[in-house]
């Protein structure tokens, strides 16, 4: 299973509370060699189609990037598992209106489909009279459309319109029975009773369509913001030395003690995993958790979800991460990795211009965040993408300048022992 393409609805901070993403290659691919960071979709008959190894959202501090990746968390999802804890974890997210609709272009098994589903916020029965009854609430499928694209190569121009893939598909799948009058006349679309009454409110009517013997994985990291942080379990020795190779190794044993020995000693230390806080750095926690999960993602074709993939993690190591999934060597079945980021520099480790998202608010704070791939706003190929960024060539990637200098003052004066008015 492949997520080609991704519209959402009812995400509030968003422009018309909606976010759209590719993770297809919306540029033409001049070199087809291994290692270029894409994956070709095998499908009957052949489609140029490609998808993205890896995949970048920038932006501005509050400009909408984890809100996007928790929107793409969720829409993988729907389309490889139950959904309930993330429908769940979502919900929670103040960015996440009471209904959501999502449109899902993907390829399944060499065929290519649109799945549209509505989630609506459910009542926590068990909420306080006095509480918000959809405070810490969780959403259920209300209704879904399941489209098959007939056996003929598949046009970008298509894949990336919406309307235009139903216009050209068969409508195979309705979640519903033919007498509940949803307005589909190919009644052998709607579900049987048996079927209906067996499905779940938290999963979709994709999931027979989207199933196989190596269902991808769906992983999302977020920043490490709490201390401390410890290892969850051993950490293998090439991945340690990578992040402190001050180290020879690290162990913990089935009663949760730590087994490690620094470089250059032939003493072992064994204390609780939670003392070993003071001695392992929280980039070398952080990214080993994040060599783990991308192991089990590159293992199925899945996908790993980081934000803030520099959140206590250097430039060189970043770089080593995104080509775990741009070689094809350690990503043999087309794994996709997807990271937020504050960092300008950390563009110009991606090679190709569809495969970046600048998200920005706009001059006009009521029109919302707008996600803007970067290959459609900025032609000009030999541009660095960080200069690019950095310059505010896209408006709205760069903090504003008089916001700067009205802060510079506020400190200036708060240093002075003055008073400062707004």
């Amino acid at each position: 299973m492949r997520l080609l393409r991704m519209v959402v609805k009812g995400l509030k901070p968003f422009e018309d509370q909606t976010l759209a993403l590719d993770l297809y290659a919306r540029d033409q691919v001049r070199s087809k060699a291994p290692g270029n960071g894409l994956t070709h979709l095998k499908s009957k008959p052949a489609s140029h189609i490609y998808t993205h190894n890896v995949l970048c959202l920038t932006g501005i501090n509050a400009s909408g990037k984890t809100t996007a990746l928790h929107a793409l968390a969720l829409a993988v999802g729907v389309l490889r598992k139950d959904t309930s804890p993330m429908l769940s974890s979502v919900r929670s997210l103040s960015a996440f209106g009471p209904k959501l609709q999502l449109f899902l272009t993907f390829e399944s098994k060499q065929r290519f489909y649109l799945l549209q589903s509505q989630l609506d916020a459910a009542e926590n029965d068990n909420a306080d009279e006095s509480a918000d009854p959809l405070e810490d609430s969780t959403y259920k499928f209300s209704q879904e459309y399941l489209w098959l694209y007939p056996n003929k190569p598949l046009p970008k121009t298509v894949l990336h319109d919406t309307d235009s893939f139903k216009k050209h598909s068969k409508l195979i799948k309705v979640r519903g029975l033919a007498n509940q009058s949803l307005g589909v006349s190919a009644t052998d679309a709607y579900l049987t009773q048996e079927a209906y009454d067996y499905l779940s409110p938290y999963s979709s009517i994709v999931l027979p369509y989207t199933k196989s013997n190596r269902t991808p994985v769906g992983i999302l990291i977020r920043p490490e913001t709490y201390f401390p942080i410890v290892p969850a379990d051993t950490i293998a020795d090439p991945v340690l030395h990578v992040f402190d190779d001050s180290i020879d190794y690290f162990h913990i044993d089935q009663e949760d003690r730590a087994h490690l020995r620094f470089a250059g000693t032939s003493q072992e230390v064994v204390l609780s995993n939670m003392d070993t806080a003071g001695l392992l750095s929280l980039g070398t926690v952080r990214g080993s958790r994040i060599i783990k999960a991308a192991i089990r993602v590159l293992r199925t074709g899945g996908y790993l979800l980081i934000d803030e993939i520099e959140n206590s993690i250097n430039k060189e190591l970043v770089r080593m991460i995104i080509n775990l999934f741009t070689s094809t060597a350690s990503n043999p079945h087309g794994a996709t990795l997807v990271f937020t980021t504050h960092y300008a520099e950390l563009l110009d480790l991606i090679q190709r211009k569809d495969n970046i998202y600048f998200l920005r608010r706009r001059e006009d704070e009521r029109k919302g965040i707008q996600a803007i791939n970067y290959s459609e706003a900025v032609k000009r190929g030999e541009l660095k993408h960080s200069e690019v960024f950095l310059s505010n060539y896209v408006k709205g990637t760069a903090p504003k300048a008089d916001e700067l200098k009205a802060m510079r003052q506020y400190v200036t004066l708060q240093v002075a022992g003055q008073e400062h008015h707004a």
